[in-house]
């Protein structure tokens, strides 16, 4: 094998910066899905989580951030019921 076909096969494996990024965007995809999922809610339950969020009651800045406190909080007490 020549030197001149060697260094074209080592070229041909490199990647180029568009295909690099594709692949991590694909790794911190499955990394997301591995972290969250997706929870239908009521639109009336979510009317009025807003309006919690917005009258500032309980400091929440988001959505997400008020149901994981409010499963957290319910997940202790059912811990605490049923050990």
């Amino acid at each position: 094998m020549s030197n001149a076909y060697k260094l074209y096969e080592k070229i041909k494996e490199r990647k180029t910066p568009k295909e690099k990024l594709k692949e991590q965007l694909k790794k911190w995809s499955q990394h997301a899905h591995e972290r969250y999922i997706t929870v239908s809610l009521p639109r009336s339950l979510v009317q009025e989580i807003d309006e919690i969020i917005k009258k500032g009651w309980g400091h929440y800045n988001s959505r997400a951030e008020f149901i994981v406190d409010s499963a957290r909080r319910r997940l202790e007490e059912l811990k605490k019921i049923y050990k």
